[in-house]
């Protein structure tokens, strides 16, 4: 069970753990633009379009890459190299409008569960205010050295939480 902003997410639906009077899942509407602390803005490009004339899916990915990078930028400290690698080992995300060029998407980066290793960022993609997509990403910090698993830093636990929990 992670605890974000006033937010509280029920991690297992299956977990015996949990006492039946909490196992009905808060809704978290993800798509809700106040629920965000973290904004970066990007531009739609000609080169995201598809044969369709529309933003292409693979794009959305890369929108959502340009979050979790200003994210990262801003908890470390600008300007500062990533020490301990933060790797995407997982992305899910869900279209809900078409995007076009030419225009701009506000992109929002929230924490929704840090854990030893890894950490799960949930995001949305807005185009003058309207919600085109809502992404989860699985992270996970890992050795610079040995490339396996490593325990979040403290300061940077922290930091992600100040920037964005």
């Amino acid at each position: 069970m992670a605890s974000t902003a006033g937010l509280r997410i029920v991690a297992a639906m299956g977990d015996s753990s949990i006492p039946p009077q909490a196992a009905a899942p808060a809704t978290v509407d993800f798509s809700d633009p106040r629920i965000y602390r973290h904004w970066c803005r990007d531009i739609i490009r000609f080169a995201d379009l598809d044969a369709g004339g529309h933003v292409n899916n693979t794009s959305f990915a890369t929108f959502f890459e340009t979050g979790r990078v200003a994210f990262f930028a801003d908890a470390r400290g600008r300007g500062r190299a990533a020490h301990d690698p933060v790797l995407a080992v997982r992305l899910t995300f869900e279209l809900k409008s078409e995007l076009f060029y030419p225009g701009e998407v506000d992109i929002a980066t929230m924490v929704t569960h840090i854990g030893n290793s890894s950490l799960t960022l949930n995001q949305a993609l807005f185009e003058a205010g309207r919600c085109a997509a809502t992404a989860e990403c699985i992270m996970v910090v890992v050795d610079p050295v040995g490339r396996k698993p490593m325990r979040i830093p403290d300061a940077l636990r922290q930091s992600m939480l100040d920037v964005a929990g």
